[in-house]
């Protein structure tokens, strides 16, 4: 790129303080910069489910028959899923979705301990004992003095919300389970339609590959009311684990502690598996239940795992937004939002697209005409004021040519020519935001 100095003269002392760039404009916009990990998230993260399962009772003396609170005790259960079929069908793990009752005695008598703990009527320190004493002393009953606790199954797509009972949550029903010692799977309907869908056709895992992973997770302190968000990573095959009929594979890396349920993926955003927990031991989310044994769970209750068609509008509207065809990228996010307006992340990449078409796509119509300056080329140009000392422009010329004087406005132009920042900033286009599949970066400034 040359650069050339503006005339004092003629531009006044405001131009005294700038330099002229000339950059050839491009035949169309240039496409963005962007990893197969984003790739594959974004297909995958639309589809992910937030699941809890709320068990909600008194812990009752079984001599007395008096109630340990006065307050409902409320045993929760959290965990991630995918949607496996548009009209609500959810794959997630199967001690999390349909816990056994000695489970949710358990887990209902640490709630208990917790809740006193904050009443600062426990210490800390006491919790596993009180929670021992509970389970050992205590019937946990119903609300209605029942002997069986029933819980509600609520699952939230998005950015989810613990303890949330009514819309935007979604009732869901456990149709189909299978016990942990086997392959630890539940499936799941939920009261919804028109849900993006992942598929989880028989892929094989590659040991010798990277893959992708997604689920649930929070930074809140309290997790019982807490945001809960996408978190995604990459593993490696670190082993299997044989403590089950079928050898299942062994993660090198883990979400945390609500991601069991969540997807393990490949760079074309295919199932591959399931993360789910080591129930013994370290109790890690580290392994993978293969997408063999979910496809054989849904074929067991004749769930067709298929895309539709917003799911292929929606992966039609990724290539052509990542190729750079901005235009083509929002009619098919469009036609995404109609189908499923469930698919959060297509209004997202629907807004980036529209934002890049207006700063990058198509020629300049304020630009000068480079025929009629002193400094003309051969080919298209556009011009950007630069400050003394920057390497980037700090504004693109307006309509009327050099001499006019730069604008505020114009200055979101300028990588218009040239390939865009990594991650733009401010007003520039921006990712999703972590909380549906993206990931914060940094932006750094374009070469002129």
């Amino acid at each position: 790129m040359a650069l050339r100095a503006a005339s004092t003269r003629s531009l006044g002392a405001l131009l005294a303080a700038t330099v002229l760039v000339l950059v050839p404009a491009p035949a169309s916009a240039a496409a963005p910069e962007y990893s197969l990990e984003e790739r594959a998230n974004a297909i995958v993260t639309p589809s992910l489910v937030f699941l809890e399962g709320r068990y909600k009772g008194y812990f009752r003396d079984r001599t007395s028959g008096k109630a340990l609170s006065d307050e409902p005790v409320v045993a929760s259960f959290r965990c991630s899923g995918f949607v496996v079929s548009a009209n609500g069908w959810v794959v997630t793990s199967g001690h999390c979705a349909d816990p056994t009752p000695e489970s949710v005695v358990w887990t209902a008598a640490y709630s208990l301990a917790w809740a006193k703990v904050r009443q600062k009527a426990l210490a800390a320190n006491k919790v596993d004992s009180y929670a021992a004493q509970v389970v050992s002393t205590a019937t946990f009953t119903s609300v209605a003095d029942e002997a069986n606790v029933r819980g509600l199954l609520w699952g939230q797509l998005g950015i989810a919300t613990a303890g949330l009972e009514q819309q935007p949550a979604l009732r869901g029903e456990v149709v189909t389970a299978t016990k942990v010692d086997e392959s630890d799977l539940a499936l799941v309907k939920l009261a919804a339609d028109n849900l993006p869908v992942l598929l989880a056709d028989n892929f094989e895992i590659n040991p010798s590959a990277s893959f992708f992973t997604a689920g649930y997770g929070t930074g809140d302190a309290d997790a019982v009311s807490g945001t809960y968000t996408v978190r995604t990573g990459t593993s490696k095959i670190a082993g299997t684990d044989k403590s089950g009929p079928a050898p299942r594979y062994r993660m090198d890396a883990d979400l945390g502690g609500n991601s069991h349920g969540g997807p393990v993926f490949d760079s074309a955003g295919r199932v591959v598996g399931m993360i789910n927990a080591t129930i013994r031991g370290d109790k890690r989310n580290r392994l993978i239940t293969d997408s063999t044994t979910i496809k054989s769970l849904l074929d067991s209750v004749n769930v067709a795992n298929t895309l539709g068609p917003a799911d292929q509008a929606y992966r039609a509207g990724l290539d052509a937004y990542f190729g750079g065809r901005y235009q083509e990228a929002i009619s098919q996010f469009d036609k995404t939002l109609s189908a499923s307006p469930a698919n959060s992340l297509a209004a997202s990449y629907r807004q980036q697209a529209a934002e890049r078409l207006a700063i990058e796509g198509g020629a300049s119509d304020d630009a000068p005409n480079p025929s009629s300056a002193p400094w003309s080329r051969p080919s298209p140009a556009r011009w950007c004021w630069v400050r003394p000392g920057s390497s980037s422009p700090c504004c693109c010329g307006a309509a009327g040519g050099p001499d006019t004087a730069p604008t505020a406005s114009c200055r979101f132009r300028r990588t218009r020519g040239r390939r865009p920042r990594r991650s733009p900033t401010r007003r520039s286009p921006t990712r999703p935001s972590p909380a549906h599949g993206g990931r914060a970066r940094t932006g750094s400034r374009g070469r002129s």
